[in-house]
């Protein structure tokens, strides 16, 4: 996570997400909503001393090692799932603040194909990069709240119907919960979790908001506001390099939980929240770029026929020479019919899908080798334990 991401390029746009919410009227630029905790949060964060990442890491070992301690001192040996559970929270709002970062700069490198004003384009930098102060408060309360009345209903209904997944994972009392998040049950260690857990209902409802927002407003700036060369598509590449970094920090979480949390994924409820989360990876790289790509399809198309309808001229006009043997200046027609056909052969190679070939190879890679990996583990553990 570099600070640096926004500022690399001189751009005439704010340099930072809150920076126009902190000058309004800056260049004219009126914010239209006050930026969201997560905005103001990176803004502070950016202003400590050395990169932004070491921070998060920081956080997370400090969250790590009381974790380590409250349940070795609880007599309870120490997992990669207690680990994580700990520092799901500072990756998760670390991650947020590389997207944040990391949306401003494919925008800057977009912008060689940007059809939009001044005002039009600030507009477009605000909202790609700063998210509604209120309606993140909102999902994040909803969130957390529905979770802790979800969870609070459980020690009042039959055992029955508290069943949240096949493999008996009901939280039925404090040692229950204990079981499933593997845990002591002691006091402290139950409280550090449900702090824990707090933080990451509220973290993940305001990561998948600004998912959902920057996805959306990708797909409008792709629709709207783009200016399509057939032949210079390498600004158009910039959002996929960005949906593809949004796209694995799901999926590394994703492989995470199955990689320490086997036991939890086997049942209902774990196997599909991994599956959810694998399949959100997919859907947060490829959901943005059908707009643009059937935008390219369409110019591609239009393209086609406009060099299909010179190639038919063209060749009337040989015709037509041909019939009344008038074969004098060939030399030039003939050179025309050649420019034709290789204009036509280069749009026929220019691809419509809006990304580079190691983009896509690198999201199938994250997605393929884990699970090829896995699926050799079972098999040899299944005939090796035989």
């Amino acid at each position: 996570m570099k600070r640096t991401t926004t500022t690399r390029k001189t751009s005439s746009l704010p340099e930072s997400p809150s920076a126009a919410a902190t000058t309004p009227g800056r260049g004219g630029f009126v914010p239209p909503y006050a930026p969201s905790w997560i905005n103001r949060f990176a803004d502070r964060i950016d202003r400590f001393p050395g990169p932004a990442w070491s921070f998060y890491l920081l956080v997370s070992i400090v969250l790590v090692a009381i974790q380590w301690t409250l349940q070795s001192a609880a007599g309870r040996a120490v997992n990669g799932f207690n680990l994580l559970v700990a520092a799901t929270v500072p990756y998760e709002i670390g991650l947020m603040h590389y997207l944040i970062r990391t949306s401003a700069g494919a925008l800057d490198e977009f912008r060689p194909a940007l059809r939009a004003t001044k005002a039009e384009a600030e507009a477009l930098h605000f909202r790609l990069t700063t998210l509604p102060a209120r309606p993140v408060v909102f999902v994040g309360l909803t969130v957390s709240l529905a979770s802790v009345a979800l969870i609070l209903a459980s020690y009042t209904l039959q055992p029955a119907s508290v069943v949240l997944g096949a493999g008996g994972l009901q939280i039925l009392s404090l040692a229950d919960a204990a079981r499933i998040f593997q845990i002591s049950p002691a006091p402290p260690s139950l409280a550090f979790t449900a702090v824990i857990l707090l933080a990451s209902w509220w973290a993940t409802a305001t990561y998948t908001y600004l998912s959902l927002h920057q996805l959306r407003l990708i797909n409008t700036i792709y629709t709207l506001h783009t200016e399509i060369r057939m032949f210079r598509l390498g600004p158009l590449y910039a959002f996929s390099r960005h949906t593809l970094r949004s796209s694995l920090g799901l999926l590394l979480l994703a492989y995470a939980l199955f990689a320490t949390a086997r036991e939890v994924m086997q049942g209902g409820l774990g196997l599909g929240s991994w599956i959810l989360l694998v399949s959100g990876a997919v859907a947060t790289f490829l959901l943005p770029l059908l707009g643009i790509h059937r935008h390219l399809v369409h110019e591609k198309v239009r393209n086609l026929e406009e060099t299909g309808k010179r190639l038919e001229a063209g060749v009337a006009e040989l015709h037509r020479r041909m019939d009344r043997n008038q074969l004098t200046r060939m030399d030039d027609l003939n050179k025309a019919l050649a420019s034709l056909e290789i204009e036509r052969a280069a749009l026929e190679r220019v691809p419509t899908w809006p990304w580079e070939r190691d983009t896509l190879r690198s999201l199938m890679a994250a997605i393929v080798i884990p699970l090829l990996i896995w699926a050799i583990q079972a098999v040899l553990q299944r005939y090796l334990g035989a």
